[in-house]
């Protein structure tokens, strides 16, 4: 009952403590001039999203918190299905084929496939609507990282099978 009323809470806290120790933790890079953009420039951004996110986390549990009046109820908290252990299971064991795939099949192809297997995992509902919208969203979001990482950032990505 407390994880379940407090947990945004406390997840949103933890992030924004773990957000000033990685701000505090970018002062440390040692910066070569190499053109524009420094080694710090990337975490500064990480930093700047993670501190917004979990304020914006923060915010929205509290608010959460607030406005619910009805506590659950013994009988709902049985109806209510407990996937969320099975759902983090999955995702650990994803994220290990994806990175032990990682170097042998290539960043696109294991990163269109973790995507796609992703968004099945954490879907409520799979219509086949939306397995195509997860499918090509997976392609393009693929796509797009790399685009990313290659001609913007410079971050040599394994090819793997593409070669």
């Amino acid at each position: 009952m407390f994880v379940r009323k407090y947990g945004d809470l406390i997840t949103g806290i933890f992030f924004l403590l773990l957000t000033a120790f990685y701000f505090s933790q970018i002062g440390t890079i040692q910066i070569i001039d190499s053109g524009s953009l420094d080694a710090a420039f990337v975490p500064k951004i990480v930093a700047g999203a993670m501190f917004i996110l979990s304020v914006c986390m923060i915010v929205m549990s509290s608010i959460k918190i607030k406005r619910e009046v009805a506590v659950f109820s013994d009988q709902e908290a049985e109806t209510t299905p407990n996937t969320s252990w099975k759902s983090i299971i999955m995702t650990a064991v994803l994220l290990v084929v994806y990175v032990a795939l990682f170097q042998k099949i290539g960043f696109l192809i294991t990163t269109a496939i973790y995507l796609f297997l992703q968004l099945l995992i954490l879907a409520p509902e799979r219509k086949p609507k939306q397995i195509v919208l997860f499918a090509v969203s997976s392609v393009i979001g693929a796509i797009a990282l790399q685009y990313i990482f290659v001609h913007l950032l410079y971050v040599m990505l394994p090819e793997g099978i593409l070669r």
